[in-house]
C-alpha cells in the first residue's frame, strides 16, 4: 500500500524527513482558497518535501459559491507559475469539500 497525506497551514510545521521515515510517498500541500487565500506554508512546505524524496502535489480548497475562473487564475498564480511545478510532481489539484450552502439548481 502507497502512504499519502494531505496537509495545509492547521498542520503546523512538518518535519518532512520523519514523515518519509514513517513510510508517506506522496503529500498535498494546501496552495490556495477562495479568491485572495494563500496558505501561509506553502512556500515552506513545497521545498521541503521534496528535499524529503515526497511526490508533491498542491491543491486549491474550491468555493462553489465564487467565481470559478478567478479561483482558477488565483490557484495558477500561486501553485502553477514558473519555477513551482517540476517533473514528479502531481498536476494541481482542487479539493471540494463544501457546498457553501448552494443548492443543485
Amino acid at each position: 500500500m502507497t502512504s499519502g497525506i494531505d496537509i495545509s497551514h492547521w498542520n503546523g510545521d512538518i518535519d518532512w524527513q520523519k514523515v518519509r521515515a514513517d513510510g508517506v510517498v506522496f503529500a498535498f500541500a494546501k496552495a490556495t482558497e477562495g479568491l485572495t487565500f494563500v496558505d501561509n506554508t506553502f512556500a515552506t512546505h513545497w521545498p521541503a518535501m521534496k528535499a524529503a524524496g515526497i511526490i508533491r502535489g498542491a491543491y486549491h480548497f474550491y468555493r462553489p459559491a465564487v467565481d470559478p475562473i478567478a479561483q482558477a487564475e488565483h490557484f495558477l498564480a500561486t501553485a502553477g507559475g514558473a519555477g513551482v511545478l517540476e517533473e514528479g510532481d502531481f498536476p494541481l489539484t482542487m479539493d471540494l469539500e463544501t457546498d457553501d450552502g448552494l443548492t443543485g439548481d
